[in-house]
C-alpha cells in the first residue's frame, strides 16, 4: 500500500509516538514494509518551519528526521514538488486550505493519487484527498 504521510505523521512515526491513531500506525507500517512511505519534499520545509515557529524540536532533531526521510535504506521515499504538484496546488481553493504547507502536501497526494495519512481536520474536510487517521 502506498500512502503519503503528513508532517506530523512522519514525526510521530519516527518517534514511535502514541499520538498516531492505531489505523494510521498500521497503515504506515504496512506502507514501510511494502511500498515505502511517501513524503513530500514540502514536508522537509514544513519541518524547518515548525522548528522555527513552534520550537517543537531542536535543530539536531530536525536533522535526524531529515536524514531518516532521505535515507535510501529507510522506510521513506521522497516525492519532489514537480509540475504535477504545482498544477494540483493551483486547483485548491485558498479558502479550503490556507496553510501553504498543507496545500503543498495535499497537492502532492493529489498529484500522486495517494491517500494522505494525517489528522489535519481541514485537509480531511476539504474532500480533496482520502485521509487516513
Amino acid at each position: 500500500m502506498r500512502v503519503l504521510a503528513d508532517t506530523h505523521a512522519v514525526i510521530w512515526y519516527l518517534q514511535g509516538s502514541g499520538a498516531l491513531s492505531a489505523k494510521a500506525s498500521q497503515v504506515l507500517r504496512e506502507a514501510a514494509e511494502t511500498d515505502l512511505i511517501v513524503v513530500s519534499a514540502a514536508t522537509l520545509i514544513d519541518l524547518w518551519y515548525l522548528k522555527c515557529k513552534q520550537r517543537d524540536f531542536t535543530h539536531e532533531e530536525l536533522r535526524l528526521i531529515r536524514d531518516e526521510v532521505v535515507n535510501p535504506a529507510g522506510d521513506f521515499m521522497l516525492a519532489p514538488v514537480d509540475l504535477g504538484v504545482v498544477d494540483a496546488f493551483e486547483t485548491i481553493d485558498a479558502e479550503a486550505l490556507r496553510d501553504p504547507w498543507d496545500r503543498l502536501i495535499t497537492a502532492t497526494a493529489m498529484s500522486l493519487e495517494l491517500p494522505l495519512v494525517g489528522r489535519d481536520r481541514q485537509i480531511a474536510e476539504s474532500g480533496l484527498v482520502d485521509v487516513i487517521w
